[in-house]
């Protein structure tokens, strides 16, 4: 039951994906580039559910929902989640790994890998 709602979903969310990539076709270059943040969003959203396990609970609901994308884009616009931490956790990420990557190329194979 749960494979078959998750199927469902995914198929309704494909769906929607095109339709909304279909419509940016048609539309002038500066209302796609408007569009970008929503077309980038929803890819992501719809990758969760190509490949991931959703909660059957949370599946319950996106299978209630007869536009699993929008419905989730509509959220996320209304919650205080934000790019931004993930956008910092990278600059930090990449900052560390170019300040330690030079050093753990020196190292000994015998020494820890903690700076």
């Amino acid at each position: 039951m749960y494979r078959n709602k998750m199927q469902e979903i995914c198929h309704r969310a494909e769906e929607e994906m095109q339709a909304l990539i279909s419509s940016l076709k048609a539309r002038p270059v500066n209302e796609v580039l408007d569009a970008a943040y929503e077309l980038t969003i929803k890819r992501e959203l719809l990758s969760i559910f190509q490949n991931s396990d959703i909660d059957p609970h949370i599946a319950n609901k996106l299978y209630e929902c007869p536009c699993p994308l929008a419905c989730l884009y509509d959220e996320w616009l209304s919650n205080d989640y934000s790019y931004w931490d993930s956008l910092r956790d990278t600059m930090r990420d990449y900052a560390e790994k170019e300040a330690y990557g030079a050093d753990l190329y020196e190292m000994d194979e015998g020494e820890d890998l903690e700076p």
